[in-house]
């Protein structure tokens, strides 16, 4: 059962919207010091003393709005990332937790250390399989892929030049449901990307391809996604360093891949980082 409390020793959470709050809310009781605050209307739990987080779970296209709300009334902000970061410098600052797959777990380290350590690295295959039902208005690679494409380049370095299609086979509207592109790496590394929401998979795996047998990392994203909330709630009231994996620089780099895939993709062409830029 929901528990709701006034408990000054415990952040008040109060949650926007009703696009999918059940993962988010199962979360919140799991954190001993977050206190989920009975609904009201958003504009007065704003502006409410005894409220802290404010949990974004609009349509992707409000989210920009209540993102910037909440960092400009003082609280931390837990949302998804939305079609596009505002442009206040209230982002970039350490109040602002992006809720995507494999933004706060270990996989970052473990790609890295997988990408040291395999020998003569030639290729590198990443692909993530989302459910069907949970691609909603916004397609798989802004919710659900964006930081895939980021934690291959914090592992092999900068992405040079990336040719992308995307195809939306089973839900009408502007946001793909999958997505292929083809990347090559400043220090001369090739590999792709691959997401799909066609299927009830929920799964991702990268494998570092050079040595007899691939080196290899994989997961569920059920469960991955229950961790990595956990920690991104248990986050909650700490501040992060300015390199952490989910700062403003990186948002920012995560936000660009999405824009340069989309592009070549939109183009059917290759693009390199400095053509991506100017556009």
């Amino acid at each position: 059962m929901t528990q709701h409390s006034s408990d000054p020793e415990r952040l008040g959470v109060m949650i926007v919207g009703d696009c999918d709050p059940i993962t988010q809310i199962a979360a919140i009781e799991r954190s001993p010091h977050l206190a989920l605050r009975p609904q009201a209307e958003a504009g007065d739990q704003m502006r409410d003393p005894s409220t802290h987080v404010v949990v974004v779970c609009t349509a992707p296209e409000d989210r920009s709005y209540w993102i910037e709300a909440g960092l400009a009334a003082g609280h931390w902000v837990v949302s998804p990332l939305p079609q596009k970061l505002p442009e206040s410098t209230l982002v970039e600052g350490a109040r602002f937790r992006v809720d995507a797959p494999l933004a706060w777990s270990d996989v970052d380290t473990d790609l890295q250390t997988r990408a040291r350590h395999t020998p003569n690295l030639a290729y590198v295959r990443a692909t993530m399989q989302i459910p069907e039902e949970w691609v909603r208005g916004e397609g798989i690679l802004l919710r659900w892929g964006t930081w895939l494409p980021l934690l291959l380049q914090r592992s092999l370095g900068p992405i040079d030049t990336l040719h992308a299609r995307s195809r939306c086979y089973r839900h009408d509207g502007l946001w793909e449901d999958h997505v292929l592109a083809h990347l090559t790496f400043a220090n001369g590394v090739e590999g792709h990307v691959e997401m799909d929401a066609l299927g009830s998979e929920a799964e991702w795996r990268v494998d570092f391809l050079g040595g007899e047998t691939p080196n290899s990392s994989a997961g569920d994203i059920h469960l991955d996604r229950a961790a990595d909330l956990t920690a991104l709630y248990d986050s909650l009231g700490k501040v992060n360093p300015a390199d952490a994996l989910t700062g403003g620089l990186a948002l920012r780099e995560a936000m660009f891949l999405v824009h340069w895939i989309r592009q070549s993709a939109r183009l059917e062409r290759t693009l390199t980082r400095r053509e991506a830029r100017r556009a």
